[in-house]
């Protein structure tokens, strides 16, 4: 999903005349994102309204509060241990 996300943003860069030079400094972008969900949004919402910086202020809409799955913090936390936990057991 990630990856054909970024490929879309790279066509829409493209086609709005402002292409990707450096992806080395492209790819640093990535560290600023809480979680997978988070970059997926961001992305998202860059390529439907052609906007050529990927910024992590763009952020899902906060949901209730204390809703099935807890607070945003939590379910970043949430994420953050399932990333680790699979990158460890490879």
């Amino acid at each position: 999903m990630i990856r054909g996300l970024l490929s879309e943003f790279v066509v829409m860069r493209r086609r709005i005349k402002k292409p990707i030079r450096d992806l080395t400094a492209t790819s640093r972008v990535f560290r600023q994102f809480d979680n997978r969900d988070h970059l997926q949004y961001a992305l998202e919402t860059c390529i439907a309204n052609d906007y050529q910086g990927l910024k992590p202020d763009y952020r899902p809409p906060a949901r209730s509060s204390q809703g099935t799955f807890g607070t945003w913090g939590e379910r970043r936390v949430s994420a953050s241990l399932k990333a680790v936990e699979e990158f460890a057991n490879g």
